[in-house]
């Protein structure tokens, strides 16, 4: 029986390991901003696999001078959200899907980091993601931005005051680390199958 089971942890781990990555990354900044409440940035997850992807982290550029110094002086927490309508054009944040296991401030010439528990990111979904504070959801922040063609995003947009700020010419500065989730190989499957009619039996 202990074999056994040491045979299905095996055929686990061939379904859940495979390797963190950048799969979305819009640095370097080449400007910088101060952006109001109901600020936030969408992206569509689409990479080149097609499979889901499991979130690590999510690192965002800070602007190259204070500006509004009390923006990057914020410790913020970092949530990501479903788009309500599926288009990445418009502010409308809904169920909540991750939210940051850490705080961080978004420093000037720095980087805050945001870190997360592997929730699941779904291949062909668009997201938005945003910043939280004491005063609530969505809050004012000063990022890193680019405008740069092939670096910033055809499928994402950022917003301040809940619309496109520079007539969408831009895109906060960020990275997205995150882990494939693949999909299960047909030996896993009988494996496991194969243990659950085993299982059943013994009881």
């Amino acid at each position: 029986m202990k074999a056994l089971i040491s045979s299905a942890a095996a055929i686990g781990l061939t379904v859940s390991v495979a390797n963190a990555a950048i799969i979305l990354d819009t640095s370097p900044a080449n400007d910088r901003a101060d952006l109001s409440t109901q600020a936030g940035q969408t992206f569509t997850l689409t990479t080149g696999d097609g499979l889901d992807q499991a979130l690590n982290s999510i690192v965002v550029f800070g602007p190259s001078d204070a500006g509004n110094a009390g923006l990057t002086t914020v410790e913020y927490t970092l949530k990501v959200w479903t788009d309500l309508d599926g288009n990445f054009s418009t502010w409308d944040p809904g169920q909540l899907v991750a939210e940051s296991t850490n705080t961080s401030t978004i420093a000037q010439n720095g980087t805050g980091t945001f870190n997360f528990s592997q929730e699941v990111l779904q291949q062909g979904e668009v997201y938005a993601f945003s910043f939280t504070t004491g005063s609530g959801d969505h809050q004012a922040f000063r990022p890193g931005l680019t405008n740069v063609d092939g670096i910033r995003l055809t499928d994402g947009a950022l917003f301040s005051g809940g619309t496109q700020p520079f007539g969408g010419a831009y895109d906060a500065s960020f990275q997205i680390d995150a882990t494939k989730v693949p999909e299960p190989s047909s030996a896993a499957l009988l494996g496991l199958g194969g243990l659950a009619l085993i299982l059943r039996r013994r009881k």
